[in-house]
């Protein structure tokens, strides 16, 4: 496996720096912020493969779209359990909305995404091909 330090996703989807919105149109951490989960693009011969990790996400709670060159990802982390009489004193694991959104090259087969979530990774592939746009309802696997 490789990596290569050359990020064509900061040019096409604006990724790091600068003043960055967030993947619904919010400022980070302003109203109406929803966190980024981390993710990873790799560009393969027949596809494009986004895994994107939602660790203690239901799938139920997974919004999946590919609209044209964009796939959007969408939903919301719960929390399953109060303290149960306790007060926490540390509160680290995410919580609530989460989005992301991934422009890719030209050539995609939005009709074609097919779409896994299994142990806490959503495996977003997304074909080589050229389609006409619009947007598409993308079931997840679970």
């Amino acid at each position: 496996m490789g990596k290569y330090d050359w990020n064509p996703w900061e040019i096409l989807g604006g990724a790091a720096g600068g003043a960055r919105r967030g993947p619904l149109g919010a400022a980070p951490g302003g109203p109406g912020a929803v966190r980024e989960p981390p993710a990873d693009v790799v560009d393969t011969p027949s596809a494009y493969v986004i895994e994107i990790e939602l660790p203690g996400v239901r799938r139920e709670d997974i919004g999946l779209e590919a609209r044209g060159r964009e796939i959007v990802v969408f939903g919301t982390a719960r929390q399953e359990k109060d303290a149960e009489g306790g007060v926490y004193l540390v509160m680290e694991r995410s919580r609530g909305a989460f989005g992301r959104r991934f422009l890719l090259p030209r050539g995609v087969d939005a009709a074609g995404v097919h779409a896994v979530f299994e142990a806490g990774l959503l495996t977003v592939t997304v074909p080589k091909r050229r389609v006409a746009g619009g947007s598409v309802r993308v079931a997840v696997e679970g």
